[in-house]
């Protein structure tokens, strides 16, 4: 599965707020439908999702190693 992404987690969360906002255990979202058991439950969801919100919102590093072996020809 690949992952969601920055899109996908913001309309998540806009969805999971707006069930959260209404008082229903229950949020659809793409067609899957989750049913949590608390308040709680949810509230931990969210704070997974802002957590993964902001893991994708933060640029990755490329990290290059140049291996220089002596005596090479380049060429």
């Amino acid at each position: 599965m690949a992952e969601p992404t920055l899109e996908e987690l913001l309309a998540w969360r806009a969805e999971l707020v707006a069930s959260i906002a209404s008082g229903v255990l229950r949020s659809t979202y793409m067609g899957r439908t989750t049913e949590f058991r608390s308040l709680a439950e949810m509230e931990r969801s969210k704070a997974l999702l802002d957590d993964m919100i902001a893991q994708a919102a933060t640029p990755t590093r490329q990290r290059i190693r140049r291996v220089y072996t002596p005596g090479a020809k380049h060429l």
